[in-house]
């Protein structure tokens, strides 16, 4: 969205005293951002705020990106949108769900994305509660069943709540992607359900080295060292290149029943990976 401001309008921020702890670096951001906001309130041209947000955000200026967004009267939900996911990057997970609250505010009626975002805050947060209310808020407008929202949903209760929770809301997701089956099997993994994490795993309608990383890793932690080792070498007998999160699991499996010459083989394999991914690079 875009709007434009008068001279009468123009409020330019002083510099924060908090900045000048930060790098020069982002210093130097703050200052291309107070100019920019300048120059197109003097100049009386469009702009679209959340450009403007986002300088602030990235030179950690996040109160006068806050300021700047109560006190513009017009948002549309890409700008919106936009804004909360400045803040939510840059780990402001309540100025995120401020301005969300803001949104509601203003009548805006909140999509997938914006949804998606501010459950993640409220996961970051460990705000079980707000998240729950949030997933009443998407189901009322009628998108619990969007898998961006779903996945956020799920990853919420697998994280903060129970696993039935988690379980009915990727029951609810149309279309699961790859990552609602590996936020779910993390879920059971975590609850000690290792029959449950097996199962989704094994329905999978495709994986990828985070869905196997999970399983192989749960398997290990739980002491189910012989299905970690079995799941690897399925793995590499697919032709999914393991990377650097897959090999401690792996090797502390065969450390714990006692398969030296099997570790051996391992370690062998890991390097050769890891020299040909440095390769790659």
């Amino acid at each position: 969205m875009k709007t434009t401001l008068s001279r009468a309008s123009l409020s330019i921020p002083k510099l924060k005293s908090d900045t000048q702890t930060l790098p020069s670096s982002i210093n130097l951001l703050f200052h291309e951002a107070q100019r920019s906001h300048a120059h197109v309130l003097k100049s009386g041209i469009p702009i679209p705020e959340s450009k403007i947000v986002h300088l602030y955000c990235n030179s950690k200026a996040f109160s006068d990106a806050h300021q700047l967004f109560d006190e513009t009267p017009q948002w549309d939900l890409v700008s919106a949108t936009a804004v909360i996911g400045a803040f939510a990057r840059h780990g402001r997970c309540k100025d995120a769900i401020a301005v969300f609250a803001r949104v509601l505010h203003l009548g805006i009626r909140p999509n997938q994305f914006t949804f998606g975002t501010v459950i993640h805050t409220c996961t970051s947060l460990r705000e079980h509660d707000a998240g729950k209310q949030l997933h009443s808020c998407a189901m009322k407008m009628g998108l619990q069943s969007n898998v961006f929202v779903g996945s956020s949903v799920l990853d919420h209760y697998a994280k903060l709540g129970s696993i039935e929770e988690a379980q009915r809301a990727f029951e609810d997701t149309h279309d699961p992607n790859v990552v609602s089956y590996t936020t779910l099997i993390f879920g059971y993994l975590k609850n000690e359900r290792f029959k449950d994490a097996l199962w989704i795993f094994s329905s999978m309608p495709e994986r990828n080295i985070v869905s196997w990383n999970a399983m192989i890793g749960g398997c290990s932690q739980t002491g189910q060292n012989e299905e970690a080792v079995n799941l690897f070498v399925e793995m590499c007998r697919e032709g999914l290149r393991p990377n650097q999160s897959t090999f401690p699991c792996v090797f502390t499996a065969a450390a714990n029943i006692g398969a030296l010459g099997m570790g051996k083989s391992f370690h062998a394999h890991a390097i050769k990976h890891l020299i040909q991914s440095q390769c790659v690079c």
